[in-house]
């Protein structure tokens, strides 16, 4: 039965773990289903994700407000399934969606293999003071064949204001005893250069590790090879070959910015052991079988095989509806420092939780997605970003309106489809 638009809620977690079951199946995991769903229905009810308002609450995980993202990712060890969730509460801001992350902290401290000291280190700086900021907290598992599951913590760098972001990653990285890496670091970015996430993992300081995420305007592809020159990123493909697979004939990407990922790691504290290139796929590749496509000849060619992805994809764009696209967002290659074949891998986020959004038989019915793409290609969009965001919150300036309500229309059909079209996707712009 489908729900209408005037339900009040919609039971979100059971929409996504079915997707989820189909997702672990496909990608070699059918033994441990059962256990990995358990495990995201559990954090669901403790995130306050278990039934989702309609219109739903503001998000930055997804561009349709939705809080929950799947991803699976390949490399010469097999495949993995990672979730990530945006833990919620009422009413909607960072410091209530902080607070509710806290909580969700505590229930993943009682599991065996997470360990909290390295959020305990630097949550002091994070705790969100700007009412306007983007995101507060976000939590993710990575399930695998063998061994335990891996819990990273996504931070936002903006959470005090956007002009301290940079001030805030080098207290941080420094308190986490990467304090040596921070000058290569910065010399990596340019002036319009933003950083958006911080990531790290919730294991023992000896196998530490984290990411900084930055996104990047206009960019030549050729530029990120010169990057990883600079980081020692010498393995596997190179990113402008990454390119020109998933984005050909793009010399310069300005359709849509892309983002990169600097690794560091306990073994070496004093420079990146790695850097990822994030690509996104829509509207570099046109439908979701074109991006498969790519995906699959860039797995390929790197030398993984594209079977398991082929499985996954396959599946879920087999039960899609009509002529809706959405299911890819974006594909992510890494290479590492100084690293063996094995040490490559490639990020495929090919699946994100909720229904596909079919405003109509166009995918861009109101012509908003388009003014969105526009708007993200300058930095000065990513500076009014808070203006945006107090829209969300109820606080609507003039230039907000269009685009939050376009989320906000493609939540509440995606929501409303849910329940009939277990099977779409929708397209994430603001998460790597």
């Amino acid at each position: 039965m489908e729900l209408s638009q005037s339900d009040a809620t919609i039971d979100a977690a059971d929409i996504c773990v079915a997707q989820l079951r189909d997702i672990c199946v496909a990608a070699g995991l059918a033994e441990q289903t059962e256990r990995i769903a358990a495990m995201f229905n559990s954090l669901c009810d403790v995130a306050g994700l278990r039934r989702l308002p309609v219109p739903p609450r503001w998000s930055g995980v997804t561009d349709d407000c939705t809080p929950i993202e799947f991803s699976t990712s390949f490399d010469a060890r097999g495949t993995r399934v990672r979730f990530l969730i945006e833990a919620q509460d009422d009413p909607a801001s960072p410091a209530s969606y902080w607070a509710a992350g806290e909580r969700l902290d505590a229930h993943l401290g009682a599991m065996h293999d997470v360990v909290l000291e390295p959020m305990a280190a630097i949550k002091d700086l994070f705790s969100p003071t700007d009412p306007n900021a983007l995101i507060a907290i976000w939590h993710s598992l990575e399930f695998r064949k063998d061994g335990p599951p891996l819990c990273k913590i996504y931070l936002n760098p903006a959470a005090r204001g956007r002009d301290a972001a940079r001030t805030l990653i080098v207290a941080a990285l420094d308190r986490l005893c990467f304090g040596r890496a921070i000058r290569g670091l910065l010399k990596l970015l340019h002036d319009d250069d933003m950083i958006t996430h911080l990531a790290i993992d919730l294991v023992t300081a000896e196998h530490a590790r984290v990411k900084v995420y930055v996104r990047h305007f206009r960019a030549a592809a050729a530029n990120f090879d010169r990057r990883a020159e600079e980081v020692g990123a010498d393995t596997g493909l190179l990113f402008s070959d990454v390119c020109e697979i998933i984005c050909p004939c793009a010399v310069v990407l300005s359709q849509r910015p892309v983002m990169t990922c600097y690794h560091l790691t306990a073994a070496d504290p004093a420079a990146p052991a790695g850097m990822t290139l994030y690509l996104p796929l829509y509207p570099y590749a046109s439908t979701d079988r074109v991006a498969s496509e790519r995906i699959a000849a860039l797995l390929t060619q790197a030398g993984f095989g594209a079977s398991a992805y082929r499985r996954i994809a396959d599946g879920l764009i087999a039960r899609r509806s009509g002529t809706c696209d959405g299911l890819h967002t974006y594909v992510a290659y890494k290479r590492s420092a100084g690293g063996s074949r094995g040490s490559r891998s490639l990020l495929a986020i090919a699946a994100v939780v909720t229904a596909k959004a079919k405003l109509s038989s166009s995918r861009d019915p109101c012509g908003l997605l388009r003014l969105v793409q526009i708007l993200e290609l300058t930095s000065k969009f990513q500076k009014a970003t808070p203006q945006f965001i107090a829209f969300a919150f109820g606080k609507p300036p003039p230039l907000a309106r269009p685009v939050v309500i376009w989320k906000r229309q493609r939540a509440i059909h995606g929501f409303s489809a849910g329940r009939t079209l277990v099977q779409s996707q929708i397209v994430n712009d603001s998460h790597p």
